[in-house]
Formats: C-alpha cells, sequence, structure tokens
C-alpha cells in the first residue's frame, strides 16, 4: 500500500506486485513550470508563509517500475535503492588526469537483497576520520549478510544509533546477522588502497612439475617457483581452504586422484581423494559453487559436454551433474555476476566464443560474446580487482596473456608476456592482497 498526502490531491495506489516508487518533490514559484518528464506530476497551490495572499506550487513527480514475472520483492527493492541511491566509487591514480582509466566500482555492497544500506557518513563522535554505515533488513527475515567495500576494511565495530561501538566484527567482508527488520549501525575504519588487487598470472610446465606466479599483471620473473606433483599432471588451482589465496593442485587422469596443496611449495599434499573415472580424459576445474568460501574440484567431460561438480572435498559422486554448451570447448569457472558465487562457462574455439552461465545447470548461456580469433588457451579471473571474474587467453608459442576487464568483445585490457612459451596457464590471487 502506498499513500502520500492529506488534501484532493491525494490518491492511494496499491500494486498487485512488489513496486518501487521514486519521488522528487520541489518548491516553486507561482509560474510556469515544466513538466520533468516522469509519467505523472500533480500540482498543489498552497498559500506562501511570508506572503499568504499569494499561491505557490508545490509539484511531486512520481516514477513507478513493477516487479514483474520474475522480480521478488526484495530485488525489486535493491533496485530501487540502486536507481536512487547508488554507492559508485573511483580508484584515481596519482598524477592522473583527464578521464578516469578504470570502472565504476561499489562502495560498499551488501549480499542479501533483503537488506539495504540506509546511511553511508563520516563519524560524529571520536575519530571522525571512521565512517558509519547503517544497514536495514526489510522483508521480516532473520538474515545473515557480508557487508564489502572495494577499499580495505581494517576495523569494523558494531555500534549504537550513537556511534558508540558495542563489540567488534570481522572484516574484510563484514558479516552481519541480521534479526527481522532490525538496522544495525556499523563504524569502520577503512584502508588507503583497494581491498582486493584481484589475480594475477601464473604458468605450469608439465615436463618438470614446475609452477611459475607471478602477483601482478606485469612482464617480470615469478615471485614464486615450486617443483610440485609428478611431472605431465593437469594442473588445478583455488583456495582450497578459505583463507583468501588461491594455491597449487594436480589431477592424476590415469587413477582419478586429485592431489591438492594450501600452499605454493613442494612437499606432501594436504588434500588427497579420488573423483572422476579413472582413466578418462576429463578436464579438472576449480571453483566455489555453492558460495562457502571454499574453492572446491569439478570435472568436465568434453566428449559430452558434461559437468561434473563437487561442494566439498572428499572421495563421493558430483553434488551438481549437467550437460551444457557444445562437446569439446573449454571449460571455465569464475564469479561472472560478483554475486559470490562460481559458475561455469566454456569457450569454442571453433567460433572465439566465449558461453557464460550465472547458475550451475543447463540452459541458454546468460552472457555470450566474441574474443579473440579461436587460438588460445581460455582462462578466467578478477584481474582488475573489481569482484567480478573476466576471462583472459594464452598464446601458447608466444608466452602472451590476453586479459579482459569485462566480459564482453573488445581488444585486451592487459597485454602480458610471462615466462617460457608452451606452458599451461594459471589465474588465481597467490597473495591474498
Amino acid at each position: 500500500l502506498y499513500s502520500i498526502g492529506a488534501n484532493l490531491n491525494s490518491y492511494v495506489y496499491q500494486p498487485t506486485e512488489s513496486t518501487i516508487i521514486a519521488e522528487s518533490l520541489a518548491k516553486q514559484d507561482r509560474c510556469k513550470t515544466d513538466d520533468p518528464g516522469n509519467p505523472e506530476v500533480d500540482f498543489i497551490l498552497e498559500p506562501l508563509e511570508s506572503d499568504p495572499t499569494r499561491n505557490h506550487t508545490i509539484y511531486t513527480s512520481r516514477l513507478s517500475i513493477t516487479s514483474g514475472a520474475t522480480r521478488t520483492d526484495s530485488v525489486a527493492g535493491a533496485f530501487g535503492s540502486g536507481v536512487c541511491s547508488p554507492l559508485r566509487a573511483k580508484v584515481v591514480s596519482g598524477g592522473q588526469t583527464g578521464q578516469f582509466d578504470g570502472p565504476a566500482l561499489s562502495f560498499f555492497s551488501v549480499d542479501a537483497p533483503n537488506v539495504e544500506i540506509l546511511t553511508v557518513k563520516r563519524a560524529e563522535f571520536g575519530d571522525t576520520s571512521d565512517l558509519v554505515v547503517r544497514v536495514r533488513e526489510r522483508d521480516g527475515l532473520a538474515t545473515s549478510t557480508l557487508l564489502r567495500s572495494h577499499f580495505a576494511v581494517e576495523s569494523a565495530f558494531d555500534c549504537t544509533l550513537l556511534e558508540e561501538p558495542i563489540a567488534p566484527i570481522a572484516s574484510s567482508p563484514v558479516a552481519l546477522a541480521m534479526a527481522p527488520y532490525q538496522t544495525k549501525t556499523i563504524r569502520l575504519r577503512l584502508g588507503n588502497g583497494p581491498a582486493f588487487a584481484g589475480d594475477s598470472i601464473g604458468a605450469y610446465d608439465p615436463g618438470t612439475g614446475t609452477w611459475f606466479v607471478r602477483n601482478t599483471n606485469t612482464p617480470g620473473n615469478a615471485d614464486v617457483t615450486a617443483v610440485y606433483g609428478a611431472p605431465n599432471r593437469a594442473p588445478i588451482t583455488g583456495d582450497w581452504n578459505g583463507d583468501g589465496v588461491d594455491t597449487i593442485g594436480i589431477y592424476d587422469r590415469a587413477a582419478g586422484v586429485f592431489f591438492l596443496k594450501n600452499t605454493i611449495e613442494g612437499g606432501d599434499a594436504d588434500l588427497v581423494y579420488f573423483f572422476g573415472p579413472p582413466g578418462a580424459n576429463w578436464v579438472p576445474i576449480a571453483g566455489d559453487w555453492n558460495g562457502d568460501g571454499l574453492d572446491t574440484i569439478g570435472l568436465y567431460d568434453p566428449a559430452s559436454a558434461t559437468f561434473f561438480l563437487r561442494n566439498a572435498h572428499g572421495p563421493g559422486p558430483a553434488d551438481v551433474t549437467f550437460i551444457y554448451g557444445a562437446p569439446n570447448a573449454q571449460p571455465l569457472g569464475g564469479d561472472w555476476n560478483g554475486d559470490g558465487v562460481d559458475t561455469i562457462g566454456i569457450y569454442d574455439p571453433a567460433v572465439a566464443t566465449f558461453f557464460l552461465k550465472n547458475t550451475n545447470g543447463p540452459g541458454n548461456a546468460d552472457v555470450v560474446f566474441v574474443y579473440g580469433t579461436g587460438s588460445g588457451t581460455a582462462r578466467a579471473g578478477d584481474w582488475n580487482g573489481d569482484g567480478v571474474d573476466t576471462v583472459a587467453l594464452y598464446g601458447a608459442g608466444s608466452a602472451v596473456y590476453f586479459l579482459r576487464d569485462e566480459n564482453s568483445p573488445g581488444p585486451a585490457s592487459t597485454t602480458v608476456i610471462f615466462g617460457p612459451p608452451n606452458l599451461v596457464p594459471l589465474g588465481g590471487n597467490w597473495d591474498g592482497e
């Protein structure tokens, strides 16, 4: 139910579905006014306080966006909040002039659709360099959510409405437990730089079992070099223990066994388990398929275009199995929409096209675009640290990485030569920064 005003121009609007109503209110002297371009405008005459004999106009313009069959109440509300109060930020390089050199980033965001950000402001008490963020649960549901910033969160405190700290909260991201209809006040101290620098490149030499990783997407020597695993195994990388650092692993196709390490160094595996049929030429992939903060493994059968994904470490059947795309494609895993859940995709070299899905299941691709010339090895990573994974291609003969910061056609955002030619390309956040 939505109502406005208390006069003859008042009306009650009772939609049958979730609806966003954005209002703008202004006062003007009684004179010619222009319709501001919204679908409906009501004019109300009132006397001026300083001169009761003269009227002026209050006009209220209303724009409504209905939720539609596939938009829930919370999603509609979140969309409305984003339209009316977008919290967008830019990181500007020192000494930069002219246009911004990077995409818009989310200053603050929450991952639960029924939780909204009400306020972002400077603290008024104590250290005024702190920020205060207020969030509210709007659907009457007990909810756990994560408050994220593109900038590093050095400390976070649950506070009273007067901004007095009550208890510290885990940060980066800030974990919040919301009671139904609860409003929380959070006091934050942000660092000077981005919270997450993103993924960077690496390479694996199957002939020697040697790993080379670089902590920036720039040319140069490897920051870490390690020998791990028997030669001629299939490499795989991921954050196996949820500490924010991607590490290494291998898949022995002949035995159907994964050997995963929680560090980038030689030595015994931290996790060893069977998955998949021995002797099959299946391709290992990794991702956080259920959004629990841990990367787990998966397999792709190129002959049948079938994905087999596991949500936990250890032997057992696949938790999710589905056919997607054309056979003999290159499989990918990544968070294509920034929702915290990794989903699958494929690169079809025959048509030089990526087909990315925002869910782990069959059906049409959510994102389709041509990139490259059909040669090269496809990889994915968050190359610019904006929280969204995007694609890359690696030219083995020239050892060149072509990184793209958007999942769309266009030239490479970053081109890097790294390592000797004819290695297996890698991507990951090797240092957790």
